[in-house]
C-alpha cells in the first residue's frame, strides 16, 4: 500500500512535486518518492497545471520551459463549481469567451460549452 494513499497533498509536497516536473522526472520515480500512486502524481500536476514529461505526445514539438507543456490529450476534465457558474453568468454580460477563459482559468471550448448548457436549461 502507498504511504500518502488517500491523505491530503501537503504544499511541502505539492512544491516538490513542481521541482521533480520542471526537471522532467518520470511519473513512478516521483509517485516513488512522494509516497504516491502514479495516477495520483498525474492527477495533481493536472490541478497544478503542470504536465510531466511522461504525459507529453511523441509528436509534441512545444518549445516552452519544461514542466510548462500542455499535453491536451491527457488533460483531466474539472467540474465547474457554483462559483464559476456564477462568475460565468455575470462574466458573459460584458464580455468575449476569450476574455472569461482567461479570466476563469478556462479554455474558450469550455466557456463556449458551459454557457450553451447554462441557456439550454
Amino acid at each position: 500500500m502507498v504511504e500518502n494513499s488517500s491523505k491530503p497533498w501537503t504544499s511541502e509536497e505539492e512544491d516538490r512535486l513542481r521541482a521533480l516536473v520542471i526537471a522532467n522526472a518520470a511519473a513512478f520515480d516521483i509517485a516513488a518518492e512522494l509516497g504516491r500512486t502514479v495516477s495520483a502524481v498525474k492527477g495533481r500536476s493536472t490541478l497544478l497545471r503542470l504536465t510531466p514529461k511522461c504525459l507529453q505526445s511523441s509528436r509534441s514539438t512545444s518549445r516552452e520551459e519544461p514542466g510548462q507543456e500542455m499535453c491536451r490529450s491527457h488533460r483531466v476534465k474539472r467540474s465547474w463549481s457554483k462559483h464559476e457558474v456564477g462568475q460565468l453568468k455575470e462574466l458573459a454580460r460584458n464580455n468575449s469567451v476569450e476574455q472569461i477563459a482567461k479570466l476563469l482559468n478556462r479554455s474558450p471550448g469550455s466557456v463556449k460549452l458551459k454557457a450553451y448548457w447554462l441557456n439550454r436549461h
